[in-house]
């Protein structure tokens, strides 16, 4: 029997989802420690403007300052390229004629536009344009230090890349914020590929905006990255870490790139929640190859509109996928091709292929809201060289309602699938080639075809509640499976027989529940 009280408290669940991402912003960015900005008691040097001993290039103001000091650079601009070798503070003072616009460093095609060399230095409110054309001066902003911090400059204007942070432990704990990085070419933000075993550390990208350009953001090798509030759309990539561990990417909105939206490949223990990826050209988030250390935490996004999937695992084992919001996108909801995770109170719905999709062993789909999609609600289903390995799945305390399907299972044995609501689809439930599946304590009701086993053995069907389904349930050259004390729609003193047919369709037969309940059991959802 199903209680009205606890439909209403699973259907509240989306609106319970919705109200968590909305508060839960202010807690989780509140871990973001932002020490961007040293103490300094140096002097100041100032460039351009009309005052008495005023520098007139950058470069010589860095030259004559010391440590601690902050050079203040008026609008104008400046055609030059800058080496930073001090720890100072070079910081640029918008004209207010100008439409506020940024003082320019504008290096002529001739090299990196500026190059950070000095431990704890400081670039603040500039517009850098016109890098070099080869790929060792493509950056408009070349990292090669520790504790740096580029914030509030643009970066634009026929370059060929933005951020390039050098690698191999070089610029561990760079702040990289409130950015405006438009068309640079090849990338964003890049860190180059590195060699195993020299990880740079604590590298923070906050409040950022990233377009055109062709990757959004690459990093290989960071531990303790964090990705916060940066707005990245239009380039082929979004946002890629590649290697290293405990990254966290939140509140992020990624959407319309060419390929994916957020991917991390080879990554460990990351956290990645509360952002909005929509729009991108493969999947919005892709977990990738870090097998049995994967071990992330996807929860409280919102994804939608994506050419593929909205979340897809593909060897990324001991992940968390809860309570995001998932629909419209264009194959499936969530497509697991990956082994032993959980996928909790997500709300998946009208995505054209499955809402869950399931390739791989000993998953939990548990407490979801799997609604209007195309085929599947949830779909199990072995294929290739892992065939003999996708099994013993666990789907249980679901609704699945006003898909093709709602649960179907095919080549996949030893799954459990117990206390789902299964209702308004066009099959209930959907049996192809499996053994050993046990089916207990569901309601399934109000779907055109209720249950059908379609050359299947060994399975249990027991305890569930088939009503008003037409069949009320089907076989087709299946053998052996065993039907116990369902409830059939209404009270029965006899045995109730399930009608099928045997050899190849060619010859009817009938199973039986030989002990049917007398009333519906209590399945609360």
């Amino acid at each position: 029997m199903i209680h009205q009280s606890e439909v209403l408290r699973k259907t509240l669940l989306i609106g319970v989802i919705i109200l968590f991402i909305g508060v839960g912003f202010q807690p989780a960015l509140a871990t973001v420690q932002n020490n961007s900005t040293p103490i300094r008691n140096g002097n100041t040097l100032y460039v351009g403007g009309s005052g008495p001993g005023n520098y007139s290039k950058i470069q010589d103001a860095i030259d004559n300052s010391s440590d601690n000091d902050t050079i203040i650079v008026f609008y104008g601009i400046y055609y030059e390229r800058i080496k930073i070798d001090k720890k100072i503070y070079l910081k640029g003072i918008s004209s207010e004629s100008q439409h506020s616009q940024k003082p320019i460093i504008d290096a002529q095609k001739k090299g990196k536009v500026v190059k950070l060399n000095a431990e704890g230095c400081t670039i603040d409110g500039f517009w850098l344009r016109n890098s070099g054309t080869t790929w060792s001066d493509w950056a408009c902003v070349h990292v090669n230090n520790k504790y740096c911090v580029i914030k509030n400059n643009k970066m634009s204007g026929d370059c060929r890349g933005g951020i390039y942070i050098e690698a191999f432990d070089v610029a561990d704990w760079t702040w990289i914020i409130n950015n405006t990085i438009i068309g640079t070419g090849f990338y964003g933000i890049e860190m180059p590929r590195v060699s195993p075993g020299f990880y740079s550390d604590y590298i923070n990208i906050t409040g950022n905006t990233i377009t055109k350009c062709d990757e959004g953001i690459l990093l290989h090798g960071v531990d303790y990255l964090s990705v916060y509030n940066n707005n990245i759309s239009s380039n082929r990539y979004g946002i890629l870490p590649v290697w290293g561990s405990r990254h966290k990417i939140i509140n992020n909105t990624v959407s319309n790139n060419e390929d994916f939206g957020i991917r991390l490949y080879e990554v460990w223990n990351g956290t990645v929640s509360q952002n909005t990826v929509f729009s991108n050209g493969w999947s919005g988030i892709d977990l990738w190859l870090a097998f049995e250390h994967a071990c992330h935490e996807v929860t409280d996004n919102v994804i939608y509109s994506n050419v593929r999937n909205g979340i897809h695992l593909d060897g990324a084992n001991n992940c968390r996928i809860s309570r995001n919001i998932i629909y419209n996108n264009g194959w499936s909801g969530i497509d697991c091709d990956s082994e032993s995770n959980i996928l909790v109170e997500n709300y998946v719905t009208n995505n054209s292929k499955h809402g869950i999709y399931i390739n791989d062993e000993k998953n939990e789909v548990n407490g979801n809201i799997i609604e209007g999609n195309g085929k599947s609600g949830i779909q199990i289903l072995s294929q290739g060289v892992d065939e003999v390995n996708n099994q013993r799945n666990l789907v249980i305390n679901n609704i699945i309602s006003n898909n093709e399907n709602g649960i179907k299972v095919s080549n996949s044995d030893y799954n459990t699938i117990s206390n789902n609501n299964i209702l308004n689809n066009s099959d209930g439930i959907h049996f192809i080639k499996v053994k050993n599946n046990i089916l207990t304590g569901n309601n399934v009701y109000n779907n055109k075809n209720s249950t059908f086993l379609e050359k299947c053995k060994f399975n249990i069907i027991s305890k569930n509640n088939f009503i008003g389904n037409e069949p009320l349930a089907t076989f087709e050259d299946s053998y052996l499976n065993f039907w116990r004390r369902n409830f059939w729609n209404e009270p029965l003193d006899s045995p109730y027989a399930i009608p099928g047919f045997i050899w190849k369709g060619r010859m009817s037969w009938k199973n039986y529940d030989w002990r049917p309940a007398k009333k519906p059991y209590d399945v609360i959802v």
